[in-house]
């Protein structure tokens, strides 16, 4: 099955393998990388956003607690405690100039680099002193009226906090300002003055909202959740429900994940107010840097992606254009090989030696085509030849058959003989389709042909055969001991007139069967010097070593040496037994 998936062509192969160990691999350690860089860069923005709340926090809080003290200072200070006391009318406006430069000596101390701090006193007369010039009279009544009110005037607790509507006008354009109400009261706890600081916090808290980054938010939330300040107006300016839980309201800032509206919310909470500061960052704010660098390689792994895959299509079609050629090259042999070339131009290295080579299998192809060829007509002549002479030997065969008849009609038993084993002769010669018979049938024809050499040399040759039993069924070449017995014949006895002797001894050695033809005649030496001429070129030695060599290769081998008294040659080839069927 997966063979099938696979591409077939070295072209798409090459692709595949390019794709899936190349930019595979790359990609998803790419995007590894960016889950891990996006991982660092929220916990980054997570501790940036609890620090800067943090800060905002105590930045607001030093800003309470400055007012705080500055109205502690006031309640504790000689001069206005005595000045606030005193209803006399004598000294009323040295009273006020001392009161005023006073409370205007703390506005400017206190809150030199904070927003301005806005002052006013009113004592239990219902007299006003303020650091600031109002636009329209204060009615001193009305701010006692809102003190008791507060409950700051009979209770325990000196102060309170408040977010009014904007009193000062002109001074400041917000709608708003916090304001702390504070009793100073008698050591009996008998309320002689009210003092009002307010600030105008909405100032401040766009001072703060300059540290923020583009798109991240900064809400103030009371503690009914009412959103009273939000750092852009132009978008909705509620948070999810639920961010500001009470488990939240400590002095550390806590940090809320909403995948749901993908942003990060960072809160802290102001104890003295009940207020809680929240500031959102959103996913894409956070992950800005990572979306960009994202983006950025996006862009370069696909170009390169694009160069890469050109280049390895070039590359490819480079290595496989002279391989798509040799396919078809190779095709083309089946039809017309005599044609067949490959072009080496433009080719180096070894696409040309793959060329070279291929013309070179291809001539070699060509002249062994040619050859074998030239062996198939040869053959086809040899066996013409062979059918051509199976004809004469049939018609001796028949002739042979008429003597036979004839001998035996005049009772020429010489004759006879001489027919029977001249017969066992031609009969071997016409089975041409056996190159292997048994030994016995082979040892019959070496007999038929002495005997037949007997008739016409009265008898002067005399052969023994030693072989074992077991050995008749061992299988030689056809024609192979007839030969050397008959150049035993005509070489060393034919022009002596003693009697010869000729041995054949059958052994094995190992697998080899082992054949010795030894005779006592002239010699090797004597014979050649002797040797007559003949009009037909006998079967030879020669013959019978290429036979051996074409059926058993380098197993087998046939050598002639002198030995004392006479000439001996040996033939070794490999044991072959075919033994008949038991039943046959």
């Amino acid at each position: 099955m997966l063979k099938q998936l696979l591409p077939a062509t070295l072209k798409y192969k090459l692709f595949t393998a390019f794709i899936l160990l190349i930019i595979a691999p790359l990609l998803l350690i790419s995007l590894y990388g960016f889950g891990k860089i996006e991982e660092m860069l929220e916990e980054d923005s997570i501790e940036s956003s609890k620090r800067q709340i943090a800060d905002m926090q105590m930045s607001f809080i030093d800003l309470l607690g400055m007012i705080s003290k500055s109205q502690i200072s006031m309640s504790q200070n000689p001069l206005l405690v005595s000045h606030l006391k005193d209803s006399s009318v004598d000294g009323a406006f040295k009273r006020r100039q001392e009161i005023e430069e006073t409370i205007n000596s703390y506005s400017n101390s206190f809150f030199l680099s904070t927003p301005p701090v806005y002052i006013t006193l009113v004592n239990h007369f219902g007299d006003v002193y303020h650091t600031y010039t109002p636009v329209l009279p204060i009615d001193g009544d009305v701010l006692l009226e809102e003190a008791r009110s507060l409950g700051i005037m009979s209770s325990r607790s000196y102060n309170a906090w408040i977010e009014e509507p904007n009193y000062l006008y002109e001074l400041t354009q917000s709608s708003k300002l916090l304001t702390m109400v504070a009793a100073f009261k008698n050591e009996d706890g008998k309320p002689y003055a009210v003092a009002r600081l307010s600030v105008d916090h909405t100032q401040w808290f766009n001072s703060l909202t300059k540290r923020l980054a583009d798109g991240e938010q900064l809400y103030i939330i009371d503690a009914e959740g009412r959103t009273i300040f939000h750092s852009d107006q132009t978008i909705a300016n509620d948070i999810p429900q639920g961010y500001v839980p009470a488990s939240l309201k400590n002095n550390q800032p806590q940090v809320n994940i909403d995948q749901s509206n993908r942003a990060i919310y960072t809160t802290a909470y102001l104890t003295s107010l009940q207020w809680t500061i929240v500031k959102r960052v959103p996913f894409h704010i956070v992950y800005s840097e990572a979306l960009s660098l994202r983006q950025s390689f996006l862009y370069v792994f696909i170009a390169v992606t694009a160069m890469f895959i050109l280049v390895t299509f070039l590359i490819s079609y480079t290595f496989t254009k002279p391989v798509r050629l040799l396919q078809k090259q190779m095709r083309n042999v089946t039809k017309d090989i005599r044609k067949t070339r490959l072009s080496q131009d433009g080719l180096r290295g070894e696409m040309l030696d793959l060329a070279v080579s291929f013309n070179h299998m291809i001539v070699d192809l060509n002249e062994m085509v040619y050859k074998l060829k030239a062996e198939e007509r040869m053959k086809e002549s040899i066996r013409f030849q062979v059918l051509h002479s199976q004809m004469n030997p049939h018609f001796l065969l028949n002739t042979l058959n008429i003597l036979k008849s004839q001998a035996v009609i005049q009772q020429d038993d010489t004759s006879f003989q001489i027919c029977v084993a001249l017969g066992k002769l031609l009969e071997t010669c016409l089975n041409v389709e056996v190159d292997l018979i048994r030994l016995e049938e082979e040892l019959d024809m070496v007999q038929a042909y002495v005997s037949i050499q007997n008739f016409r040399f009265a008898d002067r040759f005399a052969v023994v055969v030693e072989r074992s039993d077991e050995l008749q069924y061992a299988l030689v070449p056809k024609l192979t001991l007839q030969p050397l017995v008959e150049n035993a014949i005509v070489h060393g006895f034919s022009r002596s007139k003693e009697k010869g002797h000729i041995s054949i001894r059958v052994y094995t050695e190992q697998d080899s069967l082992v054949i010795r033809i030894r005779d006592d005649g002239i010699g090797l030496e004597k014979a050649a010097e002797r040797k007559l001429p003949r009009k037909r070129q006998g079967i030879g030695i020669v013959n019978i070593q290429e036979r051996l060599t074409i059926l058993f290769k380098q197993e087998a081998s046939l050598t002639v040496m002198p030995v004392e008294g006479g000439t001996e040659a040996c033939l070794r080839m490999p044991l072959l037994v075919a033994k008949p069927y038991e039943g046959s």
